[in-house]
């Protein structure tokens, strides 16, 4: 299959592109960096460079494609809502268009589980059909749940739409390496609850898995949950996850209720005042990380057969090699 394929310079898409490869599959990436064409091109991918609202650019080379798989995302919490409006909503939303007058055939979106987190509880076994958010407290999560809406919305009688929604994706490269870790590092990273709850969690192998079995599903318009095969006690999943890349496990815990507080002050105190970066703490942090949430996956089993091959030990295993 030829697939056009966005964020592939990032962690989530940058496996999918060598399983896509590994695969068979002749994969084009989006990427608007030359920098980055050598590495794309070096996995056995080809390169466009562009916007996605140039339409004339963008129509002859998803005409060849059967199949768009949208993985970019913009991932900075703490930042303006109008960022996460602009990349996640806009982008997705140019891209369906150009899909559609372009005659491909499948278009599969990478939403996220946290689509469907409201105001702070526990959420256990999570299905399909939960109200998704329209928080501006979470400002990644009303994105990525206004972005689904464009996606399914979009479904023609010529091109079918899937929505992909996994849990805490992790593996090689992940979120932990890049953001958590660091941030254990400088004191800036601790427990919520000490981290005593159960959570979800999706390695990137069962992330890829699904990718492929919604490569080969006829259904459309439908959007499924994914997730590792068990959810995992938090604090213990994540020691183990940083102790795989080598970073030290943090002492300190919050209480959900002081956490929730001190990121409010802190988004306050970055709104108002002239100060650089982006806050160290906000609300959809606690929010997405602070209190138990698990996902069911059987929608996915009973319709595309989903299984999830890697189990927790496995991931970590891959993370040694």
């Amino acid at each position: 299959m030829k697939i056009f394929l966005t964020g592939a310079t990032g962690f989530i898409g940058g496996h999918i592109l060598r399983r896509l490869v590994q695969d068979g599959h002749t994969v084009t990436c989006a990427i608007r960096s030359l920098g980055d064409a050598l590495a794309i091109e070096a996995l056995g991918a080809k390169v466009w460079l562009g916007e996605f609202h140039d339409l004339n650019r963008l129509r002859p080379e998803l005409s060849s494609c059967q199949a768009v798989i949208h993985c970019a995302a913009y991932l900075k919490l703490g930042s303006p809502n109008i960022f996460f409006e602009r990349h996640n909503v806009e982008l997705t939303r140019q891209l369906i268009i150009a899909s559609q007058v372009a005659g491909v055939s499948q278009f599969i979106y990478l939403s996220a589980a946290s689509v469907v987190m409201q105001e702070p509880q526990a959420m256990y076994d999570c299905q399909e059909d939960l109200p998704v958010t329209n928080l501006a407290i979470l400002p990644y999560s009303r994105s990525k749940a206004l972005a689904e809406q464009i996606v399914l919305n979009g479904t023609t009688f010529n091109m079918k739409t899937i929505v992909l929604r996994p849990a805490f994706v992790w593996g090689l490269g992940d979120a932990v390496d890049t953001q958590i870790g660091p941030a254990v590092a400088s004191k800036r990273f601790g427990w919520f609850e000490e981290g005593d709850y159960l959570y979800a969690t999706c390695y990137i192998g069962n992330l890829c898995l699904g990718i492929l079995l919604a490569l080969d599903s006829q259904v459309t318009r439908e959007v499924f949950f994914i997730a590792d095969a068990k959810p995992v006690h938090f604090r213990t999943w994540m020691t183990q996850r940083l102790q795989a890349s080598g970073f030290h496990i943090p002492s300190m815990s919050f209480s959900q209720r002081n956490a929730w507080s001190l990121a409010k002050f802190t988004e306050n105190g970055w709104r108002y005042l002239p100060l650089p970066g982006n806050p160290p703490l906000v609300r959809e942090m606690v929010r997405m990380m602070g209190y138990p949430f698990t996902v069911s996956c059987q929608k996915l089993r009973s319709v595309c057969g989903y299984e999830a091959t890697f189990s927790q030990e496995q991931g970590f295993e891959e993370l040694q090699k």
